[in-house]
Parts: C-alpha cells; structure tokens; sequence
C-alpha cells in the first residue's frame, strides 16, 4: 500500500529548482507587490509557473503526509467540518487557539517559495555556471562562450544582441541581469560598453523590472555610461506612470530634468494622463508647462488641456490659460471645445463680455446651445435684456440657433425690467421662427400683465395657450386666480375654476363658495378672509360691488393679503426648480429630473442641497446614471460639498461598484478634508472595486486608509476581496493580511484563513494551501474534509499527482471520502504516473468499504487509454468484482482481455454480462464484431447486435453500420444486402426524416 513515507520520499526525488520565470519585485511601499499592472495583469499561477514539486514546511521539513504530521492529523481529528460560508464557526476562542504569527508560520514554510522571486544571486562561481542557468534560452548564442572563462565588453554585447526581441522575456531579462552583474564584477577593469549599458537598462524596462533598471540607470549616468540617458529616463517614467506608482514616476521625472534632459513626448503624455487621473492639479501644470517650454506643445492631448485650463481658472490664473490657448494656436493645433468653453465662461462671469465675444469670434467657436444659453441668462441678470439680445446676434452669426429656452429666458427677464412690450416682442419673434414656447414663458407674461394693471387681457393669453396646445401648468392657475384676487375678479375667478375642474386638476378644495375655494387653493385660507356687505351711506369700505349694486369688501388684513398675492405674482418671474426636481425624483422620474437640472444650469439657477440630494440618490439607484453623477459632481462643485455624510458615503459606493474607484476615492477625500464619518460598507466597496479594476497600488492605498479607521470587514466580503488578492499573485501579503485580522478583527479570522486556502488551491498556488492546512494540524486544529480534498484537488489541477494521491490516502484511511467526479480526477492522473499506485489505492478504498464503482471503472479506462493493458487487468483481479460490479466496469474488463486478445476471457466475461443482463458498450460490441467477422462468426454477430437491440432500440442504426462496416471489410456483400432489407423494413415501420442517417436519438415521433 502506498505509505505517507513513500509520499515524503517521491518529493524529495521529485524536487526541482524553482522555475527561472519566477519573478517578485522588491516590496513598495511595504507591499511586495509588482512594480506594474501589466506584470499584474500574468496569467493566474505565474508566481509558481513552471514549479513542479512541493515540500511542506521548510525546505528541508517535513512533508504533510510523513507519520509526524500524520499523527498530529490523527490526534487532531477530522470531525469539525470548517468551511466557509454557514458551516464556518469563525470564533474568537479558535483564533485565540491559534495565536499569533500563524502569518509568518506558513510564511517560512514556503520560504523557498519565496525567496526564489527576490535577488539571491552572488556571482561568485564560474562564466559556465553562470551560463548553465540560462543556456537553454538561447543555446546558438550561449554554446560559443561555453568554453571561456571570462568575457570581454564585446562578447557580452554580442549576447545582448543575440538574445534579440526575446531578451524582454522576464526569464532572459532575469539570466542578462544576472550575466551583466557576474561581466561586472570579473574583474576590477572590466568595463561595459555604453551601449551595452543602454541596451541592459531598456531590457529591464521592458521586462517590468523597474526597481532594478531604475538603480542600474542612475549609477551609469552618474558615471557618464550611456549613450542616450534621455530616452532611458523616458522610458522608465514612462512605466512607472502606466504602473500606477506616480511618486517614483515624478521623482525620475524631476531626475531627468534636472540634468536637463528631455523626455520624450509619450512620456510627457503617459505622465500628464495618468496624473489628470488622480487630480493633481500643481503636477499636471508644472509637467505640463515644462513640455510647453522644452517645445512639444504639439503633443497635447485634449483631456489634459481641459484639465489644464480649467485648473488655471480656478486658480485665478485666467491670463495664463489665455496665453497657453495663443501658445498652441501659433502651433496650428485644434483646441478642445472644452477648453474654449472654459474661457468663454470665465469672461462671462467677469462680465466682460466685449472680450468675451472677440475671444469667440477670433476662434470662430460657438460653445454648445445650453452653455449659450446660461451665458446669455447671466447677461439678462447683470446687463439687461438689451446688451444680452446683442450678444444674442453676434452669436447667431456664429451659427447660434436659439430655441424655446432662450426666449424663454428673454422673456421671464423682460417682465422682470418691467418691459412688458418687449416680452411681447420675443413672444412674437418666437412665433415668427415657428419655435414653440414653454409654459413659463407664458406664466411670465401673465405675471407681468396683472403686475401692469392689464388684467382684462389675461384671459386672452390663457386662451392662446390653449389654442396652441400649451397646457397650463399649476403655477399658471395659481397666478391667474392670484391675480383677479387681487383686482377683486371673482367672476374671472369663478370661470377660472370651471376651467381647472375641465382640465382634471384634482387639487381643488370642497366648497360652494367661489372666493374661499380659491383662496385655498393659493394657500391663503389662514389668513381667514371673509366678504363682508357695506352698509354705511356712501359705501366708503366697498371694494367692489355685485350685479345687483351691493357694495362689497374682504374683511381681513388687507396689507398681508396683498403682500401675499404679490409674491404669487412675482413668483412667475423666477422658476421653482428645484420643488419640481424634488417631485420628480420622488415620482422616481429620473428623466424627468434630469432635464429640469439641465434646464437650471441654462437659466444659471442654483440647484440647493436638498434637491441635489434627492438627485443623487435617485441617479445612484439607477446603475445607468452614474455618469449623470460626475457630471453633477463637475457642474455643481459647491453645492456637493454642502451634502451630508450619507449622501456622500452613497457617491462613493456607487462609484466604486460601477469601476470608477479613482473617482470614488475623490469623494472620499471630501468625507475626509470636512470631518464627516465614513461608513464601514463605502470602504468595503472601494477596496473590491480596486480589486475589480486591477488598480492594487489604489488597493493598499485604501487599505491602509480604512484599516487606520478601524475598518471591519463582513464575511460575504471577506471572499470577493481574498480572491482578487489571489489572482495578482500578492500571496505572501494575503497571508499578512490574513495575519493582522487575526490581530483586529478575532471573529473573522477563520473564515477568512478558510477562504485563502481555498482560493490558492483554486488559483494555482496549492503548495502555500498545503503549507496553511498544515499550520493547522501543528496548532491541533480539528479540519474537515473540505480543506483537505480542496487541497487534493489543487495539486490535482496542477498535476502534482504525487503530492494528491498521498492526501488521498490520508482521506481513505479516515473514512473521508470524495465525490465521484474527484476520484475520476486522481486516478485521471495517476494512471499516467503509476499503475502500481492505481492497485494500492483501489485496495485502499474496499479496505474501508468505499463503494464507489464508477472509481474502479475509472481506473481501468485510463489504464487502458494510457497503452497499460496488464496493468488495468492487475487491478481489476485485485478489486473484489463480486461484489462491486456494475455494467461500466464489466464493460472496462471485456475491452481489457479484447486488447490482449484473450479471447477465452472475453467469452468468460460475455457470458456473465448477458447472464445478469448488463449493457454492452457500443465500445464493446465494436471489438466483438470486429473478432467475430474476422473469425467469420457472422451468425454470432447478427446474434450479437439482436440481442442489444432488444434491450435499446435507440442504438439500432449505430448497430448496422459497425455490422455494415466490418462486413463490408469482409467483402460479406450477402450478409450486407440482407442487413440493408432489414434496415428499408424498420425504416417503412418507423418512417424518418429526410437526414435518415442521423442517429435515431434524432428521429422524429411519427
């Protein structure tokens, strides 16, 4: 039987160098991740890539099935089941148990996993060893220098050049570093040449080895050894910036300029981009204003220019950004509309609007029609309607077609100025361009006719409204019934609430009497208004009389009535956005409210907090509106850092779920910069949405930002965030994760000890899983058998068969047994490795009365497939077949005696299958026929196939054409004819498709 000792010794025998791809930066930041995304972004098990063997604990430790171990599983038990999710018991007193430093345990268990990805190498040895680590890369360029005992400059630039295109590759990058440092230190005279220098530095480049490159560039330009420092420089910075790590990016940055080199213009591109990114407004400009002075302001890209521009104007920097515009313009480079309509606001807000319109005019740009529009609004509110109509025609003579907003605009704006007769004139020329005006428009001039005492005519206006089809809107009833209050109407009031019960306003109050119904409906009932009769000669309190003479008045306080019925009026010069936005985002009508936000920023209205809140949290539900989002954010900076705590947490959360974290973590800089608390969930999903979008210098930025706030994840996050850790590659800091949770957060360790194992089985780091089940064995950890099938079945999935058969024998002797599926899985692989081992397992299963036939059926097949025809006839005579047989493994041995052309076994073996009514294979029955046609049995064979049609009639044409096949190689053209009169006969009794020669599983019901 296959012992835990034989395991410990086929590893030692087994054992191999770790693979020379291997690769680990030097740690940043205290994080030993990778200095890049693209090193990242490898496929899943890189760091162990190439890696063959595993010994648990230290390199010369023990193995998890050797009898230490062994027992300590035996003393520990298996009977705890500690899973992830509900079955896991994460408990403080089990985290206690373990104690401290289980990190760094497993940690030194896998230090030779760990050590082979830093720089261990010394160079003192020989040029031929130096050439063995790496002679296979490129044999035709290394087999000449095998001889040599040193180099000379040339010879390692003769290597450098043949390695060609592929030097990039980390392995040939790893083997050139390694050759460059052993050339170097040959000898104290030795020097490279500077292209070779040049040429070493660009390969660590390439090959993300930044830490290593980075160092080698500024020891040689120190020394004056390169050729082209500038393009180096370039280079580096360049990666640096696409890796995320800005600081060393700006600091190389710095370096270069220092000693007045000039980056390349990518550089400057890649740098700008990726600071615009995170908002560094000081480093994008000074970067930016140095590639204007060294003379690539030719390569400016529009994003950054906008950025640019507007961080100038924010700074009160508006002659500069003025002067930058001129700058490109002399370089006849198209500028951004963005740009240009950053400026254009600028002026306006200055109110210097002569500058404003030769700016516009001078660069024949006309900004979009809402910006136009918020522009001409400002001019209505600081110069008039008259200056802004002006600027209103020298747009138009850059292509400005105004619409039903605009004159919208002039007319509210007019009635305002007390220019009635002018808003009557927009109204008109609105008409004349056939453009529809909105109802504010219309209630705007309504206002201004009962303000200018025309109240005879408002009646006129309600009916062209509705003769064009403009309904009215509540505001409208409110400013007519406010205003015949006012001038004592109330016929005109009655006829206006006969028209609202027509038009289906359902806000009306109860009532019979006219004037208490409206005054209700204005909001003015406190105000207790009653209409009294005056009886005194001369009627000297009447306001107004009836149809039969009687003088009337409303008994109230008059100078508060007017004062109110005034507001109502005035309140039709100034749209109340921000109520409507309220309403529509409780309606849910997020359409609805975004265009009334839009229709604000036109009318340069200001939007307050509580309508931007109710916004956010409207677009926030809608994963579609996310964008709406930051634009909001960009459109009403002001107002957003007046939101709550709730509010913002809820941005950020949002963002982070829709893969804009570097925006999310904007926001959160907001929470921070104003004291306001930070929940525990905005930290979870800005840390998984780092995960999500690959960004792991974000992620531990995050990290140490919410682990110093005490952040305490939930379980259900535990996974999503182990997971992504996982498939970087960033194991050992996983495990230091892991470790300060046991530290912080006691409750949650387990489960996420539980959850690491398993992904790094699942992502392709078994070894380290193997070393973290095995921590638990020393601390006397009861584990089920989850863990240690999972671990099987990861060294399974890496075929580390060796390693998995001896976890299995661990399962089988106690009584933990697998699924079907995971035992095909093993004997999969085993029967490729040792038969010998196939017959002890298989015996290892009856001893402890695992009935799983399908296992033993597997067994077989894959010895078969493998070409081990004696072997799998050896395991089926050491499995009791009496009492474990099924049809699939009868199946497995018949095939078997037919491969070693046994054919008294087989016959044996026929006879047994038919006596207990088993299923003959289609497998099977083809070697049958094939044995009986080439012996002429072709009776037996007819026999044969009648007798597996009786017992399924859905093989019948599969049946045939075998038969058919090997009779015709028989050249039996009688025994064919007769088949196919058979075959026209079952065809006549079952009538098929047209596509008779699919399968009868295909055939049609008749």
């Amino acid at each position: 039987m296959w012992r835990a000792w034989q395991l410990r010794r086929a590893i030692h025998l087994r054992r191999r160098r770790p693979s020379s791809d291997l690769r680990r930066e030097p740690k940043i930041g205290h994080r030993g991740y990778a200095n890049n995304a693209p090193e990242l972004s490898s496929n899943k098990g890189s760091l162990f890539d190439g890696e063959r063997c595993y010994t648990l604990g230290k390199r010369e430790g023990t193995s998890l099935c050797n009898s230490a171990v062994a027992g300590a599983s035996e003393e520990a038990g298996f009977s705890v089941e500690h899973e992830i999710g509900d079955k896991c018991e994460a408990d403080v007193h089990l985290a206690a148990k373990l104690g401290p430093g289980i990190g760094k345990l497993i940690v030194s268990k896998c230090s030779f996993i760990f050590d082979t990805g830093r720089d261990t190498f010394e160079g003192n040895c020989s040029l031929r060893d130096v050439l063995k680590l790496g002679l296979w890369l490129s044999p035709e360029t290394l087999r000449r220098f095998w001889r040599a005992s040193w180099l000379r400059p040339e010879d390692f630039l003769d290597i450098l050049i043949g390695f060609g295109q592929g030097a990039a590759e980390v392995r040939n990058a790893r083997f050139l570093w390694n050759l460059y440092r052993w050339a170097s230190w040959q000898s104290k005279d030795f020097r490279h040449l500077p292209r070779s220098n040049d040429i070493m530095v660009s390969i660590l480049a390439d090959a993300h080895m930044l830490s290593q490159a980075e160092s080698l560039l500024l020891l040689l330009d120190d020394n004056r050894a390169l050729t082209d420092a500038s393009r180096l420089f370039s280079q580096i910075t360049q990666m640096y910036s696409e890796a995320g790590h800005l600081d060393k990016s700006v600091a190389l940055f710095d370096r270069a300029r220092s000693k007045c080199l000039i980056p390349s213009a990518s550089c400057y591109q890649v740098l700008l981009n990726r600071l615009v990114g995170r908002r560094k407004e000081e480093l994008v400009l000074k970067v930016y204003v140095d590639m204007l002075e060294v003379g690539l302001g030719s390569c400016t890209e529009g994003d950054v220019l906008d950025f640019v521009i507007s961080a100038l104007v924010k700074g009160d920097k508006f002659l500069q950004a003025i002067r930058i515009i001129r700058q490109l313009k002399s370089l006849n480079i198209e500028i951004s509309k963005g740009s240009l309509s950053t400026v254009a606001k600028e002026f306006c807000k200055k109110k210097d609007i002569g500058d404003m319109m030769n700016f516009l005019e001078e660069w024949r740009y006309l900004p979009e029609l809402r910006l136009c529009n918020r522009m001409l609004a400002s001019l209505c509110t600081n110069l008039g309607t008259d200056e802004a109509w002006f600027v209103l025609q020298r747009l138009e003579s850059l292509g400005f077609a105004p619409d039903a907003t605009t004159f919208g605009i002039f007319i509210c704006h007019s009635c305002r100025e007390m220019k009635l007769k002018a808003a009557f004139l927009y109204l008109s020329e609105c008409f004349s361009r056939h453009i529809e005006p909105k109802v504010c428009a219309y209630n705007a001039i309504i206002g201004g006719v009962f303000t200018e005492g025309l109240y005879r005519h408002a009646k006129y206006i309600l009916e062209d409204m509705i003769e064009r089809k403009i309904m009215p809107e509540l505001l409208t009833y409110r400013i007519l019934l406010a205003g015949y209050c006012k001038y004592r109407q109330f016929d005109d009031i009655e006829h206006i609430l006969r028209t609202m019960e027509t038009n289906g306003v359902n806000d009306l109050p109860s009532g019979n009497c006219v004037l208490s119904k409206a005054l209700s409906f204005l909001g003015l009932d406190h105000l207790g208004v009653k209409v009294k009769r005056d009886n005194a000669a001369g009627f000297p309190k009447a306001e107004f009389f009836d149809s039969v003479g009687n003088g009337l008045y409303l008994d109230t306080d008059t100078k508060k009535f007017e004062i109110s019925l005034v507001q109502i009026l005035d309140n039709a010069l100034y749209l109340d956005i921000n109520s409507k936005i309220v309403s529509a985002c409780q309606q849910g009508n997020v359409a609805s409210a975004l265009l009334l936000k839009d229709e604000a920023f036109q009318w340069g209205h200001y939007i307050s907090p509580a309508s931007c809140l109710e916004l956010i949290k409207s677009l926030c539900a809608s994963p579609v509106h996310v964008m709406d989002v930051i634009d909001l954010m960009k459109e009403m900076p002001y107002t957003f850092d007046k939101l709550d705590a709730q509010t913002l947490n809820l941005v950020v959360q949002t963002l982070s779920k829709n893969e804009m974290s570097a925006r999310a973590r904007l926001v959160l800089d907001r929470l921070f910069r104003r004291g306001l608390p930070v929940n525990q969930d905005t930290y979870t999903y800005l840390l998984i949405g780092f995960c999500t979008e690959r960004n792991i210098a974000g992620f531990w930025e995050c990290w140490n930002v919410a682990t110093k706030f005490s952040w305490s994840p939930d379980k259900k996050d535990l996974m999503p965030l182990i997971s992504h850790l996982c498939k970087w590659g960033v194991v050992e800091e996983s495990l230091q994760l892991i470790s300060s949770l046991l530290d912080c957060y006691p409750n949650l360790f387990f489960s996420a000890y539980c959850a690491l194992l398993k992904e790094l089985c699942r992502t392709g780091y078994t070894n380290v899983g193997c070393a973290m089940l095995e921590a638990l064995l020393e601390k006397g950890v009861d584990v089920g058998r989850s863990l240690i099938l999972n671990v099987a079945e990861g060294f399974l999935t890496e075929q580390k068969t060796v390693e998995s058969i001896g976890l299995y024998d661990i399962c089988l002797h106690k009584n933990i047994v697998s699924a079907v599926f995971t035992h095909q899985f093993a004997f999969s692989s085993l029967s490729w490795f040792d038969a010998e081992r196939c017959k002890d397992l298989v015996q290892s299963m009856l001893k402890t009365e695992c009935s799983d036939v399908p296992a033993f059926s597997c067994i077989v097949n894959e010895l078969l497939h493998t070409g081990k025809v004696s072997q799998a006839i050896s395991v089926v005579e050491a499995s009791t077949l009496g009492k474990k047989s099924s049809d699939k493994l009868l199946n497995s041995i018949l095939q078997s005696y037919c491969c070693l052309n046994n054919w008294r076994k087989v016959d044996a073996v026929l006879c047994i299958m038919l006596k207990i009514h088993a299923s003959i294979s289609i497998s099977s029955y083809r070697l049958l026929v094939r044995r009986m046609c080439e012996q002429s049995q072709f009776s037996s064979a007819l026999y044969l196939k009648e007798l597996i049609q009786d017992s399924d009639k859905s093989k019948d044409l599969i049946l045939y054409n075998i038969l058919l096949f090997y009779l015709f190689k028989r050249r039996n053209i009688l025994q064919v004819q007769d088949l196919l009169k058979d075959m026209k006969g079952i065809n006549t009794k079952q009538p098929q498709s047209q596509n008779s020669i699919e399968s009868p599983l295909h055939v049609r019901e008749p």
